[in-house]
């Protein structure tokens, strides 16, 4: 299993154009074969700051959701509302346990 975070800042003003095009995103990635979760999280002390966060069957399936043409046209229409670059990890997840 692939997690993948990705932290991403708004600039001010923008994040009503940044939240109009989310929806739409976020259901096109969840019906991707292999998306196995996909949230976007807002920090409650920081309204600009969203966090990302997938996990996805495998490396595959992740490079294929990345090469999707919603995913180009989702950067494309947010490009303007980004303040600064993202920071993106990604975890290789072997095994995973119950607490």
């Amino acid at each position: 299993m692939i997690i993948l975070k990705a932290t991403i800042f708004i600039k001010p003003g923008q994040r009503d154009e940044f939240l109009k095009h989310l929806p739409e995103f976020i259901e096109d990635s969840r019906a991707d074969s292999g998306c196995l979760e996909f949230e976007v999280l807002t920090d409650i002390e920081n309204p600009f700051k969203f966090v990302f966060l997938q996990k996805w069957e495998n490396e595959n399936t992740l490079q294929g959701h990345e090469h999707a043409s919603y995913v180009k046209r989702f950067k494309e229409a947010i490009a303007g509302c980004i303040s600064h670059n993202k920071q993106t990890v990604i975890y290789n997840v072997s095994e995973t346990r119950n607490l």
